[in-house]
């Protein structure tokens, strides 16, 4: 068995191997190994990772072709992202469904979302930083592009000279091509077509195969528009010949109908009626295989969700197993069973009194009507957290079920469990957290009931609960958002 930290060196591997075939065009096989680091990353709660797992294989997909499982990843991307507050990942998660609306010709739509990411970028604080150098680079050229495609050259032009604010090693690396034949396209519109004629044959010996799939496509695609609106025939047909030596290596029904719509544009454009009708018919057959292509993708789509499920459950069962709460890492009901025989035992052994509180997060179900199930989740970690801290070194939390909370303490004196309850209630009023939705209340609160007292050799989990129970009921009779503690 690996130990956890040999588990996550396992899936960065994972992830590094899966990087490396994927920019040697062996989608596939970065496919299986992306998959893998996420299914370690997901065991192992490394929610951070995870999201970044999730979003390449949301790159590769796109690379296969396959748009649906794509975007299935990237919406995953942002919802473990708001989920458990992983916000280094949501710039991501904004910009390639940003991008995928570009892909689909809503740029409206595609803006919003770049826009989304622009503003996660300006929260950075290390802009020196090479990742978030070529972050800021993708969202702005993204923007730069959906702006001149809706006639928003003023907008377009803004966002290039935000650009050219980049440092000069990210604007010359594995994104310039992208940036150049953008900036071309812009500089046309507007009138400066020196620039364009100046970098022309740059351009044209540009189009290489020196980037991944996905981005080298949408480069060909960006410079076959611009060569169109130039009018420049024979280098607009060399393009699409060296698009079409590319195609030819990558055996892909997919890449083999990209290149037929090149194609059809040029000879449409052309005026050549003999070729644009071959290649009708072409595209045709071209189409019902992709068609079919796409099935057999979906289906293996399908067969990893159900996969998936599967080693949800098993995990789960093993959650069981390992006496662990999933979504607040306190003890649960099993974990709670065990100690309470250990601490039963000690407490009888010493005739030192123990304490058992029982808590419960008031009105928890307004706040999750008002508010949604994530921010419900994300309200019981940050209960979980406060609890877990206020009886560290003197006892233990549990989560026993719903918006339900158990302490267990060492210590029955009553001055001691008093501290305890005023630090939760005093550090709960710290974080917070908005719960408008109550009527009663601006913030989250929660009761507490404790019982003090010596148990005996016929207590369990059930009966230890009890004691406290009361303490409690007194608590939510007296209008909730304080602390009871009966010693018996």
């Amino acid at each position: 068995m690996y130990s956890e930290s040999e588990t996550e060196k396992l899936a960065a591997e994972y992830m590094e191997k899966g990087r490396t075939a994927f920019f040697s065009k062996e989608l596939n096989k970065a496919a299986a190994l992306t998959q893998n680091a996420i299914d370690i990353y997901r065991t192992e709660k490394n929610y951070e990772q995870y999201a970044y797992a999730q979003n390449m294989m949301g790159v590769i997909y796109i690379s296969l072709g396959n748009e649906s499982a794509a975007m299935d990843c990237y919406l995953e991307v942002l919802e473990c992202s708001k989920r458990h507050g992983v916000t280094s990942v949501l710039a991501l998660a904004y910009n390639n469904i940003g991008s995928r609306y570009q892909e689909l010709q809503q740029h409206g739509k595609a803006i919003d979302y770049f826009e989304k990411s622009a503003d996660e970028l300006e929260k950075v604080t290390d802009t020196e930083n090479e990742n978030f150098q070529i972050r800021y680079l993708i969202t702005h050229m993204n923007l730069m592009k959906s702006y001149g495609e809706l006639d928003r050259l003023d907008d377009a032009c803004e966002e290039l000279v935000k650009l050219e604010k980049c440092s000069k090693d990210v604007m010359d690396g594995m994104y310039y091509y992208s940036y150049l034949t953008l900036k071309s396209r812009l500089y046309w519109s507007i009138g400066r077509k020196e620039y364009v004629y100046e970098h022309l044959d740059e351009l044209i010996k540009g189009g290489i195969d020196d980037s991944n799939a996905a981005d080298y496509i949408e480069d060909m695609s960006d410079l076959c528009a611009l060569l169109k609106d130039m009018s420049e025939f024979d280098k607009w047909k060399k393009v699409i010949l060296v698009f079409e030596q590319y195609v030819k290596k990558q055996h892909s029904v997919y890449y083999e109908m990209l290149l037929t719509e090149m194609w059809l544009e040029y000879y449409k454009e052309l005026g050549d009626t003999e070729q644009y009708v071959k290649l009708c018919i072409h595209y045709v057959e071209v189409s019902q295989q992709q068609k079919k292509a796409d099935n057999e993708e979906r289906a293996r789509a399908i067969d990893l969700k159900i996969e998936l499920q599967e080693k949800e459950e098993q995990r789960r069962h093993a959650e069981i197993r390992s006496n662990q709460d999933a979504l607040t890492g306190l003890g649960n009901r099993y974990m709670l069973e065990k100690d309470a025989v250990d601490v039963i035992g000690q407490a009888i052994k010493t005739g030192k009194k123990i304490a058992v509180g029982i808590l419960d997060i008031d009105c928890f179900k307004q706040h999750n009507d008002t508010y949604g199930h994530i921010q419900g989740d994300r309200c019981l970690q940050l209960v979980a957290d406060v609890l877990k801290a206020a009886v560290a070194g003197c006892g233990k939390a549990y989560r026993y079920g719903g918006d339900e909370f158990v302490l267990m303490i060492q210590n029955g004196e009553e001055d001691a469990i008093t501290g305890i309850a005023r630090t939760i209630k005093e550090n709960l009023q710290q974080l917070h957290i908005e719960d408008k939705g109550s009527g009663r209340q601006v913030t989250v609160t929660i009761s507490q009931g404790y019982a003090s007292f010596l148990p005996d050799k016929q207590e369990n989990r059930n009966s230890l609960i009890e004691h406290a129970d009361k303490a409690l009921y007194e608590v939510k009779e007296n209008g909730r958002d304080g602390f009871r503690i009966i010693v018996e």
